[in-house]
């Protein structure tokens, strides 16, 4: 592995870890209606497409680090919405 495919690797997993953290507290706000959380959903998964468009024109070491960041690492921190009665 290049050194520079490593250090797109890392940004790529913070950058996948920032936007899945941020979408989650989001999501966990209680003031937010289920509008904005829907406009927030279509708006965080168009930006993940194009996000990954942007990981693969750098390479096989930013876009893993990019799905393993995402998928994996931001998963383990994320809170979950309360249920409304």
């Amino acid at each position: 592995m290049k050194p520079l495919q490593a250090i797109l690797f890392v940004g790529a997993l913070f950058w996948g870890v920032a936007m899945k953290m941020g979408y989650d507290k989001l999501i966990a706000n209680p003031e937010t209606t289920d509008r904005q959380v829907g406009y927030a959903t279509l708006f965080y998964y168009g930006f993940i497409a194009l996000s990954l468009v942007g990981m693969f024109m750098l390479g096989e070491g930013a876009l893993i680090g990019y799905l393993v960041g995402i998928l994996f690492v931001g998963n383990y921190r994320s809170e979950r919405r309360p249920r409304r009665s």
